[in-house]
């Protein structure tokens, strides 16, 4: 009796370990029928992860993935909408050929990514529309209502679960806001006569721009913080006043690797730009290749 008191929990340690593990791996496989492409990839926030083809465009492997999420897969340097949840097992089949006809995920979370490829193909229709950008403000915030409505029934016609029909209305929230910042930036070329959009147009101000938890799940959520923080650098605030006041730590350092691949050593900003980088990242390689850039020694 006392050995097995003393080796159950033992036992129930390991088995709570392994299905820890099991349950932190999403499972993607699949075949991409008319390729040349030895592999394809999933882009995990700051992380990428690549699938190797064969000879018949198979591929099978796993994800280890600790918090669900929208991701981003890439096939031939095109870019399709993922949420994955771990636990997650999906397939995933197209011809390159005909590749809108028979893109299509089977599997545990198949419903939900088959309508973000259907989403995406209607924001990419959205963006090709350029009447859309000639309308007035007024006009072109309708049109985003209508369109996000539309989302929203055919989210349902693919029969996504409830809850993530309920991250997804927030993603939506955060699309609308993209789409716009696209009209902000679209408008001037489109309407050169017009009066042009006041500087506060976009209201970040209704966003918690410093959430750690909607960075690392929300797509849309990071293109906003982005936007922000380019916006700050734009208006000439330091980058080590900005890095100062940022609390979450996954925006913290997805600033400091813009910044890097931004450092230019002919650029006398980026003097002030490398103190930051030094100053608030631990990261050494990262440290070791901005400093190769300013030293004019990166090959």
């Amino acid at each position: 009796m006392k050995f097995w008191i003393i080796i159950l929990p033992l036992v129930l340690s390991l088995f709570a370990c392994n299905s820890k593990e099991k349950n932190n791996v999403v499972v993607f496989s699949g075949q991409i029928k008319n390729t040349s492409l030895d592999s394809v990839y999933v882009i995990l926030n700051e992380r990428e992860k690549g699938f190797a083809l064969d000879f018949d465009g198979n591929f099978s492997d796993t994800i280890q993935l600790n918090d669900e999420g929208y991701k981003t897969f890439s096939i031939d340097r095109e870019e399709y909408s993922l949420y994955l949840i771990p636990g997650d097992s999906l397939f995933f089949k197209t011809d390159l050929r005909k590749l809108e006809e028979t893109f299509h995920f089977k599997g545990i979370g198949a419903e939900r990514n088959n309508y973000l490829f259907e989403k995406d193909k209607l924001i990419n229709e959205w963006f090709a529309n350029e009447s859309l950008f000639r309308l007035d403000a007024d006009q072109y915030i309708q049109n985003i209502e209508d369109f996000t409505a539309n989302l929203r029934k055919v989210m349902v016609d693919y029969h996504v679960d409830k809850s993530f029909e309920k991250i997804e209305a927030r993603n939506l929230y955060f699309d609308e806001f993209n789409l716009l910042y696209t009209y902000r930036d679209s408008y001037a070329y489109f309407n050169p006569t017009k009066t042009q959009l006041p500087i506060d147009f976009l209201d970040f101000k209704r966003f918690d721009l410093d959430n750690d938890n909607d960075f690392k799940q929300f797509k849309s959520y990071r293109g906003i913080v982005t936007y922000f923080l380019d916006e700050k650098l734009n208006r000439g605030e330091s980058p080590i006043d900005i890095l100062k006041n940022i609390k979450s730590e996954s925006i913290k350092y997805s600033f400091i690797r813009a910044l890097i691949d931004d450092l230019d050593p002919s650029d006398e900003f980026s003097a002030i730009t490398y103190q930051a980088i030094q100053t608030f990242c631990d990261h050494q390689p990262w440290l070791k290749e901005a400093k190769l850039i300013m030293d004019n020694r990166k090959k």
